[in-house]
């Protein structure tokens, strides 16, 4: 098939390293490589955020990258692009309208606004992966959410032909947002096996079992970890600050011997 995968404020290129990178980046750039692996056609668009970009890269993976120019050629908060996004959809139809995709992948709320308009009218099915949905964040109490994402959001998740949800707490959100369930796929996100194994030093040589978390929702599993004698709990990523409240949320709950918190890793 023919794909294009729409990342607007997640460029697939850039190294490791940067604190912003590592989540979304890594994410489409993995499942573009295997989607060309597999002997498909791939094509990344994803806003140019530096005047040094050149139009068009191919990557050594097998997928290309298309910059599309949309606001100033420099890095913005995904949140801040929606008044580009026009530039950006008009893009992306002109391409499309002249050499329609099979399908189009959208990642994150405003690349999926892009897509949506974009493939209006030409009879191109659109996948839309949020990555994370701004009523969740909400719940969670982040104040800064613009209200425009909640509500494009709903819009996005009614009018593609598919969602992709990482679990079932997301499916079930998206229910509540309007989405028919029949059109919601489960696909938890993949492991790379080849750099993450569950070889390693034991924390504790009296738990045999081994969880590993992102420090992002740690809390809960900390506090499950008191019913679960038999396993240690390994914690990935967080700033320094999330990493000490973590520590002392261990120690409050008397499995601090069981819980190791390793902080970035590459």
């Amino acid at each position: 098939m023919r794909i294009a995968v729409v990342s607007a404020h997640a460029n697939p290129l850039p190294v490791l390293g940067d604190a912003e990178e590592g989540g979304q980046d890594v994410h489409v750039a993995d499942l573009a490589a295997a989607l060309a692996e597999a002997g498909h056609d791939v094509v990344v668009h994803t806003r140019r955020d530096s005047v040094r970009s050149p139009d068009h890269v191919r990557t050594r993976r097998g997928y290309d990258v298309v910059h599309v120019p949309a606001g100033p050629p420099s890095a913005l908060h995904p949140d801040e692009l929606l008044p580009h996004l026009d530039e950006f959809t008009r893009f992306l139809r002109a391409q499309w309208r002249a050499d329609p995709p099979d399908v189009v992948h959208a990642h994150y709320w405003t690349s999926g606004v892009a897509s949506v308009l974009a493939a209006n009218g030409l009879d191109v099915p659109v996948v839309q992966t949020f990555h994370s949905l701004g009523a969740v964040e909400q719940e969670d109490g982040d104040h800064d959410v613009p209200e425009a994402r909640v509500s494009t959001e709903r819009l996005i998740g009614r009018e593609a032909t598919r969602v992709v949800a990482g679990c079932t707490d997301e499916r079930a959100t998206l229910v509540r947002l309007g989405v028919p369930r029949p059109r919601i796929s489960v696909v938890p996100p993949g492991v790379d096996s080849g750099q993450f194994k569950p070889e390693g030093p034991r924390l504790n040589r009296q738990a045999p079992h081994r969880i590993v978390a992102a420090a992002s929702g740690a809390d809960d599993v900390i506090a499950v970890l008191r019913s679960l004698w038999d396993t240690e709990l390994v914690v990935v990523g967080g700033r320094p600050g999330d990493v000490r409240r973590l520590r002392e949320h261990a120690g409050a709950h008397g499995v601090g011997d069981r819980v190791r918190l390793v902080g970035r890793v590459p």
